[in-house]
């Protein structure tokens, strides 16, 4: 569409000219920000198969946090997610071209679309959560490494809490 908005700011002067000059920018600003952006595609299946069956995938989330995910080709998988819980499950192909998961821990399967944004991989839930597809990695290798790395940064924290226990310990 095209937006079309006129400003007479002629008879204005000063500080009232400026103000002028101002809101008008912010109006044309906002009138274009609001302007529809053609919609991304969704990758087709193949695409997805090619790019993710058998690997590793680091997903961001909006909140900057990180989930790391194995899609293994016989229609498991093995997810950490924000808070570094393991989870097993399943997926399947949807009819759209996404994958549908679901997990030991609960009977709801969640679906994913995917498609490239400025450059960048994306994965759109079925409720509209967008995560950004960080990193993807061939095989298992990385996700086997984020989980020897996520239990030793537990036995470190126990580690520090034992520690912290014996020395609250000794003051009393």
């Amino acid at each position: 569409g095209c937006i079309t908005i006129m400003v007479q700011i002629k008879r204005a002067r000063g500080a009232l000219r400026t103000f002028a000059f101002v809101t008008a920018t912010v109006a044309v600003t906002s009138a274009l920000s609001q302007t529809p952006k053609p919609k991304e595609k969704v990758l087709p299946e193949r695409d997805v198969r090619s790019m993710l069956v058998g690997n590793t995938v680091s997903l961001e989330g909006p909140n900057g946090k990180t989930e790391v995910e194995y899609y293994s080709p016989d229609r498991t998988t093995r997810r950490f997610d924000p808070n570094g819980q393991l989870l097993s499950g399943t997926w399947r192909w949807d009819q759209g071209g996404g994958m549908c998961f679901t997990y030991e821990s609960s009977s709801q399967e969640n679906c994913w679309t995917y498609r490239w944004s400025n450059k960048k991989l994306q994965a759109i839930s079925n409720a509209g959560t967008v995560l950004k597809i960080a990193m993807i990695s061939p095989g298992d290798e990385q996700f086997k490494t984020a989980h020897a790395k996520l239990q030793q940064g537990r036995d470190d924290r126990q580690k520090v809490e034992q520690r912290a226990v014996n020395i609250t310990g000794e003051h009393k």
